[in-house]
């Protein structure tokens, strides 16, 4: 008799552990939905924050620069203006909607997530590359005029920076695992960072360097301008390493480390016109050292271990 209540005991005993694992699984399962939701109501209120209403007026003067200097035609400007808005609104609008049904209709709150988060990464993609001349100009005027400086800050940080980090923390609403998305999220924004931030005599050094003929310039320097603005790009594959696809994310990054070398000598190039080691110009061109540093160690980091 004794046996047999030792068993029953054990018995109950193992029952108990279950379900108490049960209650922990459960809660568990009941907190991830919770996470993802304020995830993506995070990086949906950052997207239409700085699409709708945070950059209209600055558009508008960062625009009419260029139209003065010549980087772009009006009717190409104005049309520059409202894609930007209309991408980074449209954008934030739909993922705060997917993220509000996450916890009750899963599946449909991730795939209006994931289409919100989608039109915002055509929206940061679009904006490095129509924005990027725009900063390489205010950072070669601010070395006679440091006011424009703050302008290239503003770009890099807020409608750059900032809306890549609302697109990273809308994608990852819909992600199970978050380390690698991260890691190449912070490439990314250093790489977007290092490469709009360049001096635009990159160009023509390079075109002098390797003996570029006139008629074939042209055709060099979308090339170049295409490595510099390849950050966009890491974005892409930290979405990719989010949703499984490993082995084509190491193959976009170790293209983005080969293109590094690019802004990596635009830093060399610029070092050479800062007036002193602790100007603004200067610091700028030590924070360019230390994110291609993180790219090249981020990038060997991921090949090596992602799996």
């Amino acid at each position: 008799m004794g046996f047999v209540r030792e068993m029953s005991k054990h018995d109950d005993k193992g029952e108990e552990r279950k379900e108490e694992k049960k209650r922990t699984n459960s809660g568990r399962r009941g907190k991830k939905p919770m996470i993802q939701m304020y995830l993506g109501l995070s990086g949906g209120a950052i997207l239409l924050a700085v699409g709708a209403t945070g950059s209209i007026g600055f558009y508008d003067k960062v625009i009419n620069y260029a139209v003065a200097h010549g980087v772009v035609s009006r009717a190409y400007g104005k049309l520059i203006i409202v894609a930007l808005i209309y991408l980074a609104a449209s954008g934030g609008i739909t993922v705060i909607a997917g993220s509000i049904l996450i916890p009750k209709i899963r599946q449909f709150g991730v795939l209006l997530v994931r289409i919100g988060a989608g039109i915002s990464l055509t929206s940061i993609v679009t904006r490095v590359f129509m924005l990027g001349p725009i900063i390489q100009e205010y950072i070669s005027m601010a070395y006679s005029n440091s006011g424009y400086l703050l302008d290239a800050v503003r770009l890099i940080s807020v409608d750059i920076s900032l809306v890549g980090v609302g697109v990273m923390l809308s994608f990852m609403a819909t992600f199970r695992d978050y380390r690698w998305t991260l890691t190449i999220s912070a490439m990314a924004i250093c790489s977007m960072f290092v490469g709009v931030s360049s001096n635009p005599r990159i160009f023509e050094y390079i075109n002098c360097v390797l003996g570029i003929a006139v008629d074939y310039r042209v055709y060099m320097d979308y090339t170049v301008k295409f490595m510099l603005y390849i950050g966009a790009l890491l974005l892409v594959a930290a979405v990719l390493a989010g949703i499984g696809h490993v082995w084509l994310s190491k193959i976009i990054v170790f293209v983005c480390m080969i293109a590094t070398l690019f802004p990596l000598v635009s830093i060399v190039l610029d070092l050479q016109q800062v007036r002193g080691y602790l100007d603004m110009l200067a610091i700028i061109q030590y924070m360019r050292c230390a994110s291609v540093a993180y790219i090249y160690a981020g990038g060997i980091y991921f090949i090596k271990k992602a799996k």
